[in-house]
């Protein structure tokens, strides 16, 4: 999962749009010790082509 994915996540989460079964901080860290889930980290030029 990109750290863009996170930051959506994030905001969609913030504007109510999207429901988590936790508040997002108790919910990331959770989410993150899945088996099979590594956090990539986020490459400017992926940052650039994402807009």
């Amino acid at each position: 999962m990109s750290a863009i994915s996170v930051r959506e996540i994030a905001i969609k989460f913030s504007f109510g749009k999207l429901t988590l079964p936790l508040p997002i901080d108790e919910w990331y860290p959770l989410a993150r010790t899945h088996s099979g889930i590594v956090i990539e980290p986020l490459n400017p030029l992926n940052a650039i082509a994402s807009t």
